[in-house]
């Protein structure tokens, strides 16, 4: 992923039960998050964050090997090839 400016780390606070449906963008689900900091170093300078700014999030859920990011596709196809129909 691209970070022109940096990461702040946060804490998920909520995540919407229902999807939005964006234009460009297909469907996103709305979340509130807490900064743990309120400002992002720009060209040397602290600049202050405010609410309503518009963001890209990366929210890691659970820790993966790259095989097993690799092998994943392949095992859902076998655990759905053995399901009755």
């Amino acid at each position: 992923m691209f970070t022109r400016y940096g990461t702040i780390p946060g804490k998920v606070l909520s995540i919407s039960r229902d999807a939005v449906q964006d234009g460009k963008k297909g469907l996103l689900y709305p979340a509130r998050i807490a900064l743990l900091r309120n400002t992002i170093d720009v060209d040397g300078r602290k600049l202050p964050l405010g609410a309503g700014m518009a963001l890209m999030a990366e929210i890691k859920t659970d820790h993966r090997t790259v095989i097993d990011y690799l092998l994943s596709p392949i095992r859902r196809v076998g655990h759905e090839s053995l399901r009755e129909r």
